[in-house]
């Protein structure tokens, strides 16, 4: 027996062969259940037509028409109508834009009748008390009757489109008794009246009524509650970086590369330092011996210096777009605008004007790579070169751009300011000044990278900070006072303090879904198997999970931890080499040709020296504390720092080092011409080269 039953016009079993439908018997289409019937009980042999549905019936109701999920939308939009229009985006999440922008609506929609019922309660109240009582209390019944009444013009829309949506018969009561599939949504006289025997319309159109009644009395408390968590920390935090979660796919890639093994921070370290010091140790002549017997520094030290430079531009490209590129971009692009810059400048202008060295040689150098950089487009593989991607490298190009003219060009000129400053003032406001373009760079950088992806977060501010802690080494070379170091050193600690504080405020809660609007049915008796394919989500995922067994709250405490590792690795990594590179420069061979040890004395060394020795000591307690309170949270901070640099691209951090540490070296070189005292007395004729960047004109 198969026990047939008419379920939503379908025959199902029900005995043998459960929840399996009936097609046909023997060929023939039964209309219905005692045609069935009929047809099997006739004799002979049976020969049925069955299609399995051991899960019981599809909903084939797409999700837009399904009237629970109606109902959970309706939820998502009064729970995100509590919060500022502007957190729309950090709350609910979405494949469909169609949802999106239907969720949107109804919750300004919702938001617009509570802030008008708000005004309308507010206008109850007495000006002056020389209102009676009557009067009171009647302008207050007044009022309230208004407001209740802009609630229920607001529910009567959303209940017209309830009355578009469908219920399916998805369990057996229902696809047995019509009635409680019966899409009329009426009006219940009372709330006490029992649910039994009410259809999934009315028991939908009830939820709403009763969710509403409730927000008309409560909604100030109800919005206090959700907007209680962004707090005055929570909007200054959002200055300096936006604490966005990582995507699932990098989360994955640093629980991949996460591991205690720390030779890459001795890789960061070192290899930078080998295409620095080669160029700037490599025995060349004087400059004023001109441009021919300078042949070793045109044709074999620039391009050098060039090539070190450049290979940083499509590491940076490459973690930009989301997509590695051939070699021919990330090697053979840097070597031939090193070559295409070195022939123009400082060969070509040396070449034709018979001066050299050119002067500011690198400054001109990065005008050229600029205008080189559409070539670096026209390399990209054809099936890279989208829209989408062009769009992605205009804005990576665009951060690049301002990377170099801030870092390379207006710090360099900056130190000058800094090293010639007499006065305390004038010290402090320049160091001011020195901190604030660093944080106005990166907050701009970000809002540039927005489309990017919050991936790049870290790659930005590693590249900043790197940058402005090796300005920070250059300068304290020249420093000679106490009270300067200390400043630009307790600048440093109060900022690594505020970013731990960022992250020491994320509750170690496991993480949970403050919206969750879906196609998956939440009860028995519902729409309960998917159909379709909208879906609202939260922004949470797998990855997320397990990242919280390590001490993470979110995937923005992710973005929090991984920004404060790598500027402190930035913070530790440039005094470091810029230490290792000063002395190797020192006693070398090359020594009179750097202006960083030309003119400077031993005990002059030894100063920078135990700067940059007290700055780094600073830095590994700020390290340790780091860690310690890290560890508090279940973190691992070593193996996540290797999975945050090693998911995202170690080359592309070498380069960085490499780039912001060669570009310092270069500037300081005679060869190069960077006289920023501007008087290029070589320009003239008959000036003698006396060391390092010092030159004397003839009298």
């Amino acid at each position: 027996s198969l026990g047939l039953r008419e379920v939503g016009g379908v025959l199902q079993c029900a005995d043998s062969h459960a929840f399996d439908s009936l097609l046909a018997v023997n060929g023939i289409l039964p209309d219905s259940a005692m045609d069935a019937e009929a047809l099997l009980n006739a004799g002979g042999d049976l020969t049925l037509s069955l299609e399995r549905h051991q899960y019981g019936l599809p909903n084939r109701i797409a999700c837009s028409d399904r009237g629970w999920i109606y109902l959970e939308r309706f939820i998502t939009m009064v729970v995100a109508a509590m919060v500022k229009d502007s957190a729309f985006e950090d709350m609910v999440s979405a494949n469909s834009p169609e949802l999106l922008r239907e969720i949107h609506a109804g919750a300004a929609f919702l938001r617009s009748t509570a802030s008008r019922a708000a005004r309308q309660r507010a206008a109850s109240v007495p000006r002056t008390q020389t209102h009676d009582l009557a009067c009171i209390v009647g302008g207050r019944y007044c009022c309230a009757h208004f407001v209740r009444a802009s609630w229920e013009v607001t529910l009567d829309s959303f209940e017209e489109r309830l009355k578009q949506k469908q219920f399916s018969a998805a369990s057996i009561d229902k696809s047995l008794n019509p009635a409680l599939r019966s899409k009329s949504v009426n009006r219940r006289t009372s709330n006490t009246e029992s649910t039994v025997g009410c259809s999934d319309a009315q028991i939908v159109a009830e939820i709403m009524r009763n969710l509403v009644a409730d927000l008309a009395v409560h909604w100030e408390a109800k919005q206090a509650q959700r907007l209680v968590r962004q707090s005055v920390v929570e909007t200054l935090r959002t200055y300096v970086v936006d604490w966005n979660s990582f995507t699932p796919g990098y989360m994955q890639r640093i629980q991949d590369n996460a591991s205690r093994d720390c030779l890459f921070i001795v890789f960061l370290a070192l290899a930078p330092l080998v295409l620095m010091l080669g160029p700037l140790l490599l025995p060349y002549q004087p400059p004023d011996r001109g441009w021919r017997d300078n042949w070793l520094f045109l044709f074999v030290g620039e391009p050098w210096l060039a090539v070190s430079c450049f290979l940083f531009i499509p590491q940076w490209i490459q973690l930009a777009l989301n997509m590695p590129l051939p070699r021919r971009c990330t090697i053979l692009w840097p070597v031939i605008t090193a070559l295409v810059t070195g022939i123009l400048c400082p060969t070509g202008f040396s070449m034709v004007t018979g001066i050299f060295p050119c002067p500011f040689t690198p400054v001109f150098v990065s005008f050229l790579c600029v205008m080189c950089l559409p070539g670096l487009w026209l390399l990209l593989p054809r099936h890279m070169r989208s829209r989408r991607a062009a769009e992605k490298f205009i804005r990576a190009l665009v951060v690049q751009v301002g990377l170099t003219f801030t870092f390379c060009i207006g710090y360099p000129f900056l130190n000058v300011a800094l090293q010639h400053a007499t006065q305390v003032w004038e010290t402090a406001t320049l160091g001011v000044i020195f901190l604030g373009v660093r944080i106005a760079f990166e907050h701009a950088a970000e809002l540039l990278a927005e489309d990017l992806g919050p991936d790049v977060k870290p790659a930005v501010v590693f590249m900043a900070e790197l940058a402005y802690q090796a300005a920070l080494c250059d300068f304290f070379r020249n420093a000679s006072h106490w009270f300067v170091f200390a400043l630009f050193v307790g600048m440093d600690v109060v900022e690594n303090i505020y970013y731990l504080f960022c992250f020491m405020r994320c509750k170690p809660v496991r993480p949970k879904a403050d919206i969750v609007a879906s196609d998956v049915a939440v009860a028995a008796g519902n729409d309960a198997t998917p159909g379709g394919s909208e879906r609202a989500i939260s922004k949470e995922s797998p990855y997320i999970e397990d990242a919280w067994r390590d001490g993470f709250c979110d995937g923005g405490a992710a973005s929090v931890a991984a920004v404060l590792l790598v500027r402190e690795l930035a913070d530790c990594l440039a005094p470091t080499t810029f230490s290792i590179a000063l002395v190797l420069l020192y006693w070398g061979p090359g020594s009179m040709f750097n202006d960083w040890v030309a003119t400077a004395g031993t005990n002059d060394i030894f100063r920078t020296l135990r700067f940059l020795l007290i700055a780094l000591i600073i830095e590994f307690v700020m390290v340790a504390i780091t860690f310690a309170l890290l560890r508090s949270k279940g973190l691992r901070p070593l193996s996540f720092l290797r999975g945050v640099v090693v998911g995202a691209s170690t080359s592309y951090y070498m380069c960085a080092v490499s780039t912001a540490v060669c570009w310092y070296g270069c500037l300081q070189l005679a060869h190069n011409g960077c006289d920023f005292s501007f008087r290029l007395h070589w320009l003239t004729g008959g000036a003698e080269w006396r060391g390092g960047l010092l030159w004397e004109p003839h009298v």
